[in-house]
């Protein structure tokens, strides 16, 4: 219901709208084409070609001073960010052995 996979909350989608607009994208990406992602939701599709990666990712991405929990807890409860841990956010998931 919460889209966590790993470790308790570790999400692959930011929210539903956002999972089911990456999945919509996904079904209609062509062979030269990317979707980019940042931290669980789809952000734009930039023509490539057919070799380029079809996602690229960027998960919770803060800088400087913004780089600490209470600042990312803020942005999470704003619904801008979300924690993908390493393997739930890169969609590298590997089931009950990560």
């Amino acid at each position: 219901d919460k889209l966590v996979v790993y470790g308790g909350t570790g999400k692959a989608a930011r929210d539903w709208r956002s999972f089911d607009a990456m999945v919509r994208t996904l079904e209609t990406l062509k062979q030269d084409e990317t979707m980019l992602v940042q931290s669980g939701r789809p952000v734009g599709v930039m023509q490539t070609h057919e070799w380029a990666p079809r996602v690229l990712i960027a998960n919770s991405n803060l800088v400087g001073d913004w780089a600490n929990w209470e600042e990312f807890r803020r942005l999470e409860a704003l619904g801008l960010t979300m924690y993908g841990q390493m393997t739930a956010g890169s969609w590298i998931y590997i089931g009950t052995q990560g």
